[in-house]
């Protein structure tokens, strides 16, 4: 039996497939990228859709699907530091919840007497 063509010469010359595999309508000299910029234009909708919240800061343009992600976002804008440590004479604050947890295994290791206690956040 004889080996299949390669895809390319079976397919047929007027099927016109731009870029990502998709195929597209029969092509005139040059709408090739017309298809293209209407492909992109379709992408970024797309993406709109999905992540409407856009953060609001000049020059950032970070997109969102919730809204209380772009709040927490906008923290790494503003310095805002909501998470403070509650031990006494710490002082430290952080930007994120995780950050805190993190920072509170220093006292914990602290009551327990581990020395290694320099080498954490």
């Amino acid at each position: 039996a004889a080996a299949a063509a390669p895809l390319a010469e079976r397919r047929r010359p007027d099927a016109g497939v731009a870029d990502a595999g998709v195929v597209k309508a029969a092509s005139t000299p040059g709408s090739s990228r017309l298809t293209v910029a209407k492909d992109a234009e379709f992408a970024r909708l797309e993406a709109e859709m999905k992540k409407p919240f856009v953060c609001p800061e000049a020059g950032c343009g970070k997109r969102f699907k919730l809204k209380t992600s772009i709040h927490a976002h906008q923290r790494t804008h503003s310095g805002q530091e909501p998470y403070a440590c509650k031990e006494a004479g710490c002082g430290r604050s952080f930007k994120w919840r995780s950050s805190l947890r993190h920072h509170t295994k220093i006292h914990d290791r602290e009551e327990l007497g581990n020395v290694r206690v320099q080498n954490v956040v």
